[in-house]
C-alpha cells in the first residue's frame, strides 16, 4: 500500500523538516520513502510545501498529485491543496491558523465535506502555551498525524527525531511530539 502525504504552510514553520522526519521514520520501519519540497526564495514567511510517499514497495514516481493525507499549517496552503485530497482522505489542520470556512469544498458554513476525515489540531497555540516555543508546532502536528493515521509508530518517529534533529532542539521536539500524540488520542476517544 502506498500513502501519499502533503504538508503545507509557510517558511519558518519547519514544513520540510516535518516531512524529512516522517520519511526517516518510515525507513526505520523498513518501508520505502520518497520526499520532496518546494518553498519561496524568501524562506521565512513564504509558501512552503513538502511531500512524502511511504510504501511497502519501490516508489516509481516521487511526486504527490493527489494526497491521501493533507497536513495544513497555513490558510493559503489549506485553500490551495484541499481539493487535491482523495475521497476518504484525511486532513489535519492547525486550527490556530486555519479556518475551514468557505473553503469551497464544504457547505460554505465551515462544515467539512463528508468525503474527508478532518481533524482540527491547535498546534501553534499548544506550542506557545504548553511548550513556550512556537517553533515546535510542526512536531505537535507530526505526533497527531502518526497517532491518527498509524502511518508509522511513535517509536520509529522518536528514533527519526533523535537521528535527524540537532541535540539542542531534540528534547523540545520530543516533548512536542508527545503533546501531539496525547491530543490525537483524545480526539480518537471523542470520536468513538
Amino acid at each position: 500500500m502506498m500513502i501519499k502525504i502533503r504538508f503545507c504552510g509557510f517558511g519558518g514553520q519547519g514544513i520540510v523538516l516535518l516531512a524529512e522526519i516522517l520519511g526517516h521514520a518510515a525507513v526505520f520501519a523498513g518501508k520505502w520513502a520518497a520526499q520532496s519540497a518546494s518553498y519561496g526564495a524568501e524562506a521565512r514567511g513564504s509558501a512552503s510545501t513538502s511531500e512524502v510517499i511511504i510504501s511497502e514497495e519501490w516508489i516509481p514516481y516521487p511526486k504527490v498529485e493527489e494526497a491521501d493525507i493533507l497536513v495544513a499549517m497555513s490558510q493559503d496552503g489549506y485553500n490551495k491543496y484541499l481539493k487535491e485530497v482523495v475521497e476518504g482522505g484525511t486532513i489535519l489542520f492547525d486550527s490556530t491558523l486555519v479556518r475551514p470556512d468557505g473553503d469551497g469544498d464544504g457547505d460554505g458554513k465551515g462544515n467539512a465535506p463528508k468525503r474527508h476525515h478532518r481533524y482540527p489540531i491547535p498546534a501553534s497555540r499548544l506550542a506557545r502555551e504548553e511548550l513556550e516555543s512556537p517553533i515546535v508546532a510542526n512536531m505537535i502536528m507530526l505526533g497527531a498525524l502518526i497517532r491518527l493515521t498509524g502511518v508509522v509508530s511513535p517509536e520509529e518517529t522518536r528514533g527519526a527525531i533523535e537521528a535527524h534533529v540537532a541535540e539542542r532542539f531534540r528534547e523540545l521536539d520530543l516533548r512536542a511530539l508527545e503533546v501531539g500524540l496525547r491530543l490525537a488520542e483524545e480526539l480518537k476517544e471523542r470520536d468513538e
